[in-house]
């Protein structure tokens, strides 16, 4: 077995954990590569018909992976496998797979030939329900085994609370008894703060000095976040969500190099900076939330940033904004105040190591 150190870091540009995959992967016919950062795993496929596209995006894999993966390809892959290592709270990898393009045969054949170096865990995200996960399930994978959560407060990652869609128009105007919860806490808002929102990138280029203040705030609610929180670290909060702040990063490269549109918008009260959020196109009619934070002691500023991003959005024709799944319960209620008109739940599924001997896995 190929021996894994938690939280070892080569001098490589890869982590040692996966750096170790590649000589196993090259063994069972498939090609492992590091990825171009010059260039996004893979291309926007505007002509997609699923107006819901989910766990597809590059920035949802460089999110994901925390900026380090291996891109698979060949061995009858249809496109580019993201493979990723995460060493809390349990050490294991993981594979995300473009929309649409999850071949059960060979993605079964990657996942066995992981398990099979590493005795370890192989969580597949996001795949398409139906079909596919039965043939998957066929090859052994399986769901989050009940002895087996990813943590104790957040049992199925990210899809302890399933990834919910809203209608951007629909939210923008905000109407109707289903929306009174949402317009009273906008309202509360508007009365006591009148927080104004504008464009992150030219709020940056009116003062270089505006985009320390949205890093600072990042800090002081990761600071936050996890007093309340435990289970999180302010310091892996703020790697995660740094890169979405970062106009010339990967991600943005990555996003005008595809053609993808974003919406990164930042919220004062006064001359405070108080909220953020961001989100980029998944495909012709939908975008997807990735970061959204307010200060501490301004709650209800989540409600507004997420509506200010709604409104602009639908003026985008934007028709969808993927809120995406939940790890914790209070999120989750904020969330369904936009009342979703789709829901993914539990879209991961596991391949074990002792499910390494079933008689009906890929030769």
């Amino acid at each position: 077995m190929i021996p894994v150190h938690r939280s070892r870091r080569s001098n490589s540009v890869l982590p040692e954990q996966l750096k170790a995959l590649v000589d196993p992967l090259k063994q069972a016919g498939f090609r492992p590569r590091k990825p171009r950062r010059s260039t996004p795993p893979w291309p926007m496929d505007t002509s997609q018909t699923d107006p819901h596209p989910f766990g597809w995006s590059p920035t949802y894999v460089e999110r994901a992976c925390r900026g380090e993966f291996l891109l698979v390809e060949g061995g009858g892959l249809p496109s580019p496998v993201a493979v990723g290592f995460r060493d809390t709270p349990k050490a294991r990898y993981f594979a995300i797979v473009a929309q649409g393009q999850i071949e059960p045969e060979p993605t079964a054949r990657l996942a066995h030939a992981i398990v099979a170096a590493t005795d370890l865990s192989f969580i597949l995200k996001d795949i398409a329900r139906g079909e596919t996960e039965d043939r998957l399930r066929a090859m052994g994978f399986e769901p989050y085994r009940k002895d087996d959560a990813w943590c104790a407060a957040a049992p199925l990652d990210d899809q302890t609370y399933p990834q919910l869609v809203v209608d951007t128009e629909v939210v923008a105007e905000a109407k109707g008894p289903s929306f009174s919860a949402l317009r009273q806490r906008l309202s509360i808002v508007s009365r006591r703060l009148s927080p104004v929102f504008t464009d992150y990138d030219a709020f940056g280029r009116q003062d270089p000095s505006n985009r320390g203040k949205v890093q600072e705030l990042l800090l002081e609610w990761a600071d936050w976040f996890t007093q309340r929180y435990p289970a999180e670290s302010p310091g892996g909060l703020v790697a995660y969500y740094k890169p979405f702040l970062d106009p010339n990063g990967v991600l943005r490269r990555w996003s005008r190099s595809s053609g993808r549109k974003v919406l990164a918008r930042v919220g004062r009260v006064r001359e405070r900076v108080v909220a953020y959020a961001y989100a980029e196109q998944a495909s012709s009619a939908q975008l997807d939330l990735y970061a959204s934070f307010c200060a501490p002691n301004y709650d209800n500023l989540i409600y507004a940033a997420i509506h200010d991003l709604c409104i602009q959005a639908a003026k985008k024709r934007f028709r969808y904004l993927n809120l995406g799944g939940s790890e914790y319960e209070g999120h989750d209620f904020v969330r369904r105040l936009f009342r979703p008109v789709e829901s993914f739940s539990r879209t991961h599924v596991v391949l074990y190591p002792g499910r390494m001997g079933s008689p009906s896995l890929p030769a």
